[in-house]
């Protein structure tokens, strides 16, 4: 778990830090993935993890399928018009071309759908609060500014291309078809270069990626945690299996990436399915954590450790 390491009142950079904030002493924090919004609650307001209420990723890793490889040029002429010339083609974002006071309300919707009738049939004296997202609310009046570059832990799955080449970027919704990205709206800045100059190391390297349908390879995934008080980053790769050809070179190539890599570290996961993460991780160059500001508290985290992915919004 990601451990408080000092506890000093260092406050925020502008507006409220907002996600996923489990302990607001700096107890525990984690580094998880799963994306959701802080939104409505019955009777009391919950904070919750993930996007703000309103922008939300899917996980990198679908499940298992075969597409080809280049996404239709249909659906490229239309994501080039949007926030993210993308975004349909990975299906991260499914609401980023929504304006963010419709995704407001739309969230508010679901929470009455879901709980009014509860509450009616129960005869609760509770209240459905209005959803709170990064700088608006529900029904506030005007145009709400649509949030970016809030999410500091990004990840890219791997596959192989042709002669050696290892590729980068999301999985398209339900495949193993790698939809390349050179940057992400939602993501922070310089975090997608990172990931994606990983794959060029590991060609370099000679290092293959892992083929999710013919469970071939090694490379599987890099996931990355970017400090949002701090110019600390940490990158964690995943592979197959243990015994890596290169695997000391490949961390010293990563850690010169980017000056706020602090920590390469090594996770094994040989299981098949989606989870991006295995039981055994070590780290192969520098500190075994990486430390981030979050509510007035210092915090060394882990590479498997759970800690905001939105700190803004905890």
């Amino acid at each position: 778990m990601a451990q408080q390491s000092s506890h000093h009142p260092h406050s925020a950079r502008g507006g409220k830090p907002a996600r996923r904030g489990k302990d607001r002493r700096g107890t525990s924090a984690s580094a998880g993935g799963q994306r959701q919004a802080k939104s409505s609650s019955v009777g009391s307001r919950q904070r919750s993890v993930g996007s703000p209420a309103g922008v939300g990723r899917q996980v990198v890793g679908r499940s298992a399928g075969t597409t080809p490889d280049a996404a239709p040029s249909r659906r490229k002429l239309k994501d080039s018009a949007g926030p993210c010339p993308i975004m349909r083609a990975c299906g991260g974002c499914a609401w980023l071309g929504i304006p963010y006071r419709k995704q407001l309300i739309r969230k508010q919707e679901a929470m009455e759908e879901l709980f009014r009738p509860l509450i009616e049939r129960m005869g609760w004296d509770a209240a459905i609060e209005t959803t709170c997202g990064m700088g608006s609310k529900a029904g506030d009046p005007g145009k709400a500014p649509a949030p970016r570059a809030f999410r500091y832990k990004a990840a890219t799955p791997f596959a192989p291309g042709p002669a050696g080449a290892v590729r980068s970027g999301f999985f398209a919704r339900g495949t193993h078809t790698i939809v390349p990205a050179h940057s992400c709206a939602v993501e922070a800045p310089g975090a997608r270069h990172i990931l994606n100059e990983v794959a060029r190391a590991a060609e370099r390297l000679g290092i293959p990626a892992y083929d999710e349908d013919a469970r071939q390879g090694v490379l599987r995934y890099a996931v990355l945690r970017m400090g949002w008080r701090t110019d600390e980053a940490m990158l964690t790769i995943v592979t197959a299996r243990r015994e890596v050809p290169h695997i000391e070179d490949l961390a010293r190539e990563l850690s010169s990436i980017d000056p706020r890599i602090v920590c390469v570290a090594q996770n094994i996961n040989g299981r098949d399915g989606n989870a991006i993460l295995g039981r055994e991780t070590r780290v192969l160059w520098g500190a075994p954590h990486m430390k981030d500001e979050l509510l007035g508290c210092t915090f060394a985290i882990s590479p498997t450790a759970f800690y905001q992915t939105n700190p803004q919004q905890t």
